[in-house]
Order: C-alpha cells, then sequence, then structure tokens
C-alpha cells in the first residue's frame, strides 16, 4: 500500500506537467463551448463552467484506471478484496458516471457564486466561502452519514449477535455520558475487507461507526480476523476521545481557514490576465495560445489553475498543519483511552488491526509528517506506554503525598494526647 501510495503521487504530478505542456485546462474549456446549447434556459457563462467541470471529472475518472486496477490487483493478492477484478471496475465506473450530476450541480452554484462575488468586498467574499465551506464540507456529508445510517439495509442491531458487547458499550458510554443509542453498528457492504471505526459529528448530531468486520468472527471468509470485545471496547474509548476533546470542531475552524484562505488567493489569482495566458487562456490571435473571445468567464478553469497548480505549494503546506494537528488528536484519543482503562487493550487492538491488515509497524518519520494522518503503529504504542508510566508515576505521587498527610494528622493528634 506504501508503494501503491508513492506511485499514486508520482503518477498524478507527471499527469499534471503532462496537462500544462499541452494546455489541457485551455483545450477542455473549448470544447465545453461545443456543449453549450441552453442560453435561454442557463446562462451561457454558468452553462460553459458547468461542462468544463464535468469534462474534467470524467477525464479524471478515465486517467486514475491504471492507478486503479494496479490497487485492486494488490487487494485481491492479499485478500483484501473478494470480488473479480472486472466486476469492481465497472462498480467504480457507475459509481463515478452517478456523480457527474452532483458535480455539474456544485460547479454551477459554484460558478454562480463566483459570479457574483467579482464585485465584492472581502469581507463579503469571505462570508460566501465560509458558507460554501460549511455546505460542502459540513452539511453535506452530515446528511450523506444521517441517511447512510437510516437505512435500516446498511445496519445491523448488535444486540442480537453479541448482546455481551452491547452491555459493555453501553455501559462505557454511560460512564462518560455520551448518548448510547449514537453508536452505530455498520455493515461492510463494500468489497473490501478492511475493517475501522470512527467518530464523525458536530455540535449535536454525533456518530461512533463501528464496521461490522471490526467484531471478531463476523466475517465468514475471514473469521481469524477482527478484535475480541474488549479490544472494541477500547477503540470505541478511543474514538469517544475524539468527542470528549472537540476534536471535530477544532478541525472544523482550522479547515475552515484553509479553505476559505486558498479561495480568496484563488480568486486574486483569477483575475490575472498574464497567469490565465500562461496556461492558454489569450484573445491574442498572433499568440499560439487558445483563442478566448470571452476573457474573464472561465471562472472554473481560473480556480483549477490556481488552486492545484499555483497554490499547490501553500495548500500543501497547510495540508501538513492539518494532518500535524490530525495526528496530535490521534494520540490524544489514546490517552483519553488509557485513563478509561483501556490502555493494554486498545494497544492489543492496534497490533491486531496492522496485523490483519497486513500494514508495516513504522514509517519514516519525515515521510509520515507530509503524508500521513495517523501516526504509525509503533508511534503510537510508545506514547500510550509513556503516558501510561507517566499516569502510573502521577498516582504514586499523589497517593504518597496523601499518606505523608495522613500520618503527619496522626503524629499531631498523638501529640494533643
Amino acid at each position: 500500500m506504501v508503494i501503491h501510495n508513492a506511485l499514486k503521487k508520482s503518477y498524478i504530478n507527471i499527469l499534471w506537467l503532462v496537462a500544462i505542456y499541452f494546455n489541457w485546462i485551455s483545450v477542455a474549456w473549448n470544447i465545453a463551448k461545443d456543449f453549450t446549447a441552453w442560453p435561454e434556459f442557463v446562462d451561457p457563462t454558468i452553462e460553459r463552467n458547468v461542462w468544463f467541470a464535468m469534462i474534467c471529472y470524467a477525464a479524471y475518472i478515465i486517467v486514475h484506471l491504471p492507478l486503479l486496477i494496479h490497487l485492486v490487483e494488490v487487494e485481491i493478492k492479499y485478500g483484501f478484496y473478494h470480488c473479480e477484478e472486472t466486476s469492481y471496475l465497472v462498480h467504480h465506473l457507475t459509481h463515478g458516471i452517478k456523480r457527474l450530476i452532483p458535480v455539474g450541480l456544485c460547479a454551477g452554484a459554484t460558478t454562480w457564486a463566483l459570479m457574483k462575488l467579482s464585485s465584492k468586498s472581502q469581507q463579503e467574499q469571505m462570508i460566501v466561502f465560509g458558507s460554501m465551506s460549511f455546505v460542502f464540507f459540513v452539511l453535506y456529508p452530515t446528511i450523506e452519514m444521517w441517511a447512510l445510517l437510516r437505512n435500516e439495509a446498511n445496519t445491523f442491531d448488535v444486540s442480537a449477535e453479541n448482546p455481551e458487547l452491547k452491555r459493555s458499550i453501553d455501559a462505557l458510554c454511560d460512564r462518560v455520558q455520551f448518548p448510547k443509542e449514537h453508536v452505530s453498528f455498520l455493515h461492510s457492504r463494500s468489497r473490501s475487507m478492511h475493517s475501522s471505526a470512527f467518530f464523525y459529528g458536530f455540535f449535536t448530531y454525533r456518530k461512533v461507526v463501528i464496521f461490522a468486520r471490526l467484531i471478531e468472527g463476523h466475517s465468514r471468509s475471514s473469521p481469524e480476523k477482527g478484535l475480541p470485545n474488549r479490544q472494541i471496547e477500547a477503540v470505541v474509548s478511543h474514538e469517544l476521545g475524539h468527542w470528549k476533546n472537540l476534536h471535530s470542531e477544532k478541525g472544523l475552524i482550522f479547515w475552515h481557514f484553509m479553505q476559505i484562505s486558498t479561495a480568496l488567493l484563488v480568486l486574486w489569482l483569477r483575475s490575472k490576465d498574464i497567469i490565465c495566458q500562461a496556461f492558454g487562456f489569450t484573445s491574442d490571435p498572433l499568440n499560439d495560445g487558445t483563442i478566448i473571445d470571452d476573457r474573464g468567464k472561465e471562472y472554473l478553469p481560473g480556480m483549477v489553475i490556481g488552486y492545484y497548480l499555483i497554490l499547490r505549494t501553500y495548500h500543501n503546506f497547510l495540508q501538513t498543519l492539518h494532518q500535524i494537528q490530525q495526528r496530535e488528536y490521534e494520540i490524544n484519543a489514546d490517552e483519553h483511552a488509557s485513563e478509561l482503562g483501556y490502555g493494554t487493550p486498545l494497544e492489543q487492538a492496534l497490533i491486531k488491526i496492522v496485523i490483519d491488515h497486513e500494514a508495516f509497524p513504522s514509517a519514516d518519520q519525515l515521510y509520515s509528517l507530509f503524508h500521513h494522518n495517523h501516526p504509525c503503529l509503533l508511534q503510537r504504542l510508545q506514547k500510550l506506554q509513556e503516558h501510561h508510566e507517566h499516569h502510573h508515576h502521577h498516582q504514586n505521587s499523589q497517593n504518597h503525598h496523601h499518606h505523608h498527610y495522613q500520618d503527619k494528622n496522626n503524629n499531631s493528634n498523638g501529640n494533643r494526647h
């Protein structure tokens, strides 16, 4: 998987270089003009930008097929996909085609907002971008999660299959005052054999979701995989650590700052003619670039150029800071589980999950800093041991001071007698 991720990054970088060299962005913009056919119903500028987004997304699906084929071959080889390679590729393409319409709708809404923002102040632009970021990255995923868990076909009642696990998780939720009805068990309906759990939610909507394959013996094809009840409790206590420390809300604040600041810079860059001309957009017939008669209407091409190419270093820097923040949150959640008495079961669960996923227990620190939002197994085990020793030392120190205080009181009482 590490080799696949490195190959994926190199492959994407090569594709961007090819796209820049052959001016593929301006080519896609010109192709989108040929599809514009309903000026009486939709603003031509919005329609053209919508077609541009859909063309780019379709190209994204196609050019990523070699990577997907490599990933599926690796996953099937090591037993994580129980399906034919062809059926998974068909599923991927079908899923991608279904998402074309939502992509078009989002592109239309974004173009409309950018058109309105052109003459607005920076404060108004920040408000609009903040609202869009909230809709795209908070409201929409929350609705999607609600719909997923609302469907009874996606969830199952663990009390019927493992009543002891249900009772222990309910007791844990009561202990930390987390609503136990907000813990859901999700069927692993995908072809992947990976198991996991996660916490999702903001403010009053909070969910701890546990995939069925995390339960030991649940998977008939791989009954040896999964965790026993005590270790699943430890995983749940880790996820409750994210809830207790408000990690979702803190991460949301940083994520909004990252998106709004990047969007404002992109909007400023899009207004610069020299940048668009450098990528093939020009109104000069003597230039070898693509002839654009309606300069200033390429809202989404300008966003792509600014976001993915010019500001990529800035965005990667913020993304690295966000990953450092996420890695610290994982350590904090592990410490929360340890404080609840699940230190040893959590260590055992982490080791078992890495074994089941056939993952590397260690990673280069510099590489991990830039590419991983979770610390590697050995780092997490080391931090858990350090926290356990510190917590144990702190308790012994408190007990020592308590006994010393009691002895002092006893001596003073004896002197009085």
